[in-house]
């Protein structure tokens, strides 16, 4: 409507199949917004990179016909990665972190299938683990631990299935587990291998 550019689009072959290389613009500033390849009608694919509207790099993902795979990377405004995950067929599969600048790690776990899976810890900047859990299918499921900046132990919760447990079982299975604040629900503790009898 303001006679700026929206898109610039070069076509490389013709038919169904064509490629073509995009760069699109933001409306107001006119720098770009984003650039990449498309196969067919606009489905993209291979390396995508997002920029905000003073020109400054946002993300960089990789799509495999129109689905994203591979590591896709969040920036900060100074260019070092926010964040990172991996896809498979367009969900999040795998490792992901989080970070507050350079190397300073803020949160880390992993996705299985779109959903959290497994241990999840979120960081203060000074390195002490803020909370750390598990989840199964997306859900908090098992023990959760918080703590203070200085690492003491402000709280304890133990989730069933996105729940939490009631306050006795809470009791009980950290009782049992005393000590052993990263414990996996999944995996009981490993006892002493000591005094123990060989079979046979």
């Amino acid at each position: 409507p303001n006679d700026s550019v929206r898109a610039v689009v070069t076509f490389r072959s013709g038919g169904p199949a064509s490629t073509s290389y995009a760069r699109l613009f933001h409306e107001t500033t006119g720098k770009r917004m984003a650039e990449g390849k498309y196969v067919g009608r606009e489905i993209k694919d291979s390396v995508w990179t997002y920029y905000d509207e003073s020109g400054a790099l946002l993300s960089r993902e990789t799509w495999v016909k129109a689905k994203k795979k591979g590591i896709s990377y969040i920036y900060l405004p100074d260019g070092t990665i926010s964040e990172q995950k991996h896809f498979r067929n367009g969900l999040e599969e795998g490792p992901f972190k989080q970070f507050y600048g350079k190397d300073q790690l803020k949160t880390h776990g992993a996705y299985k299938a779109g959903r959290l899976e497994g241990r999840v810890a979120y960081l203060y900047p000074n390195g002490v683990e803020a909370a750390a859990g598990y989840y199964r299918e997306g859900k908090k499921n098992g023990p959760w631990i918080y703590r203070s900046k200085d690492g003491k132990v402000t709280e304890k919760e133990l989730y069933k299935d996105g729940d939490l447990a009631s306050t006795e079982e809470t009791k009980k299975f950290f009782e049992k587990n005393k000590g052993q604040d990263n414990v996996s629900p999944a995996k009981p503790p490993v006892k002493s291998k000591a005094g123990a009898k060989k079979k046979g």
